[in-house]
């Protein structure tokens, strides 16, 4: 009886063992689809992830999907990872998800899955504030029960986490970037967050422009050593000028929250030192978020306008008689750091000067760049009866990055009259007086010395 036990136990084990052999083994027979992570995330990020789970084989029961981190990988790849990111041997390895990645929610229970079907799983991730720009990995790793009701674990994919150290805080925009020297303008910053996670505590701050040469000391030598200044003393006086830098309430500026798509606007003082040239400027902008900065260039244009006087004129000749007429030559000074463009000058009706033809009283000096001279011709009459000291009104007209300017300049002329003619009659009169005084000098005389000769 016992042999007989024993034969059919034998032929039953056989019997599981060959049906065993026959069923088909197959791995990764559930995989996952592409997660909803498709941009770099930042340090400081919670994170909602959800995989698709599909089943490609037989009906599992009880489907949990779990992620967990990823050991620390060295430079060799693995069938799971391919080439680790964290170094190229053991010795190098850098930290890996452990230390970075938090698993706010790690597991999620999907329940039963037919051939064919598919389901997603859903987790909740926090990255690290300080977490290193790079790639991390996480195990994604499915327990079931299989259709033979046998417990299954089995890792069927990796999630892969991008960290980008740079927020997704864009300067999008730029207005009121134009200064001019020894003033202070506005600019605009605008300022939006371009990624799809919120960001919190942004901040941006502005470093000035410095030249990149020192200024030489205004002091000279001989003054230094009488008022006994130091080396440090020079050191200050010779220090790095500030070409552009912020005014007001320091700079550094604090923004707040900016969530997916929100912008805002930031206004800054900015002052021009007097002795900058024009041109256009690249002016630091340090944007932090989340313990994170990064560093853009805004532009920033600087515009030196045209300053124009008229310090002499001359006028040919130098005599200027009623009614002759005269040649006048007036200097146009430019004092300003940009070129004076369609330059004119009007003299203006005072009731005195007259020309001839309809445009006599307006030259044109052309362009007069910065720091040099041009020169304006008149040809006109000073009537007759005019003051001694007629005034010139010159009216100026040019354009630069500024805008259209006008000025008035005055100048006196002196106006010379000749000495009138006398008439003939003036002068006989004249000697007849001088004649009958004469006479009766004459008779006077006489008659003192026959009245002396009497006696």
């Amino acid at each position: 009886m016992n042999k007989i036990i024993f034969s059919i136990s034998m032929i039953s084990l056989v019997m599981i063992l060959t049906s065993m052999v026959a069923l088909p083994i197959t791995t990764d027979a559930l995989s996952t689809g592409e997660s909803n992570l498709t941009n770099p995330v930042s340090p400081g990020t919670k994170l909602d992830i959800s995989i698709p789970i599909i089943n490609d084989n037989n009906q599992k029961k009880d489907v949990t999907i779990v992620l967990k981190h990823a050991e620390k990988q060295s430079g060799s790849s693995s069938p799971f990872f391919g080439s680790s990111p964290f170094g190229s041997s053991s010795n190098s390895q850098k930290p890996s998800s452990f230390e970075h990645i938090g698993l706010m929610k790690s597991s999620d229970f999907i329940g039963d899955l037919k051939p064919g079907e598919k389901s997603s799983a859903d987790f909740v991730l926090y990255i690290d504030k300080d977490t290193p720009g790079g790639i991390y990995n996480l195990e994604i790793t499915a327990r079931y029960t299989d259709f033979m009701v046998v417990p299954m674990t089995e890792t069927i994919g990796i999630l892969s986490i991008p960290v980008s150290n740079n927020p997704s805080i864009e300067i999008t925009g730029i207005s009121k970037g134009i200064i001019t020297p020894g003033s202070v303008n506005d600019l605009t910053i605008d300022l939006k967050n371009v990624g799809t996670y919120p960001q919190s505590d942004v901040s941006v701050e502005i470093s000035p422009i410095s030249s990149s040469q020192p200024q030489p000391s205004i002091i000279p030598e001989d003054l230094t050593k009488m008022f006994g200044a130091t080396d440090d003393t020079k050191k200050d006086l010779n220090k790095t000028k500030e070409l552009i830098s912020p005014v007001g309430s320091g700079n550094k500026f604090y923004i707040g929250d900016l969530k997916p798509g929100e912008y805002r606007s930031l206004n800054v003082k900015l002052f021009a030192d007097y002795d900058i040239t024009k041109g256009v400027y690249s002016l630091p902008v340090t944007i932090q978020s989340q313990g994170v900065s990064y560093q853009e260039n805004v532009p920033v244009r600087v515009i030196a306008g045209a300053n124009l006087f008229i310090p002499v004129i001359e006028t040919n000749p130098r005599v200027i008689i009623p009614e002759d007429k005269i040649t006048i030559v007036a200097t146009v000074e430019n004092r300003g750091g940009d070129a004076a463009k369609s330059v004119s000058v009007e003299l203006l009706d005072n009731g005195y000067i007259k020309g001839e033809g309809n445009m006599w009283n307006i030259a044109y000096a052309g362009t007069i760049p910065a720091q040099d001279t041009g020169y304006v011709i008149f040809q006109l009459f000073v009537a007759d009866g005019a003051p001694k000291q007629v005034p010139l009104y010159m009216k100026i007209k040019y354009t630069d990055d500024l805008g259209l300017h006008e000025s008035i300049e005055k100048e006196d002329l002196t106006v010379v009259y000749q000495p009138e003619d006398k008439s003939p009659f003036d002068d006989t009169a004249l000697i007849s007086i001088i004649a009958g005084i004469l006479v009766v000098i004459i008779i006077v005389g006489v008659y003192l010395y026959k009245r002396r000769a009497k006696r």
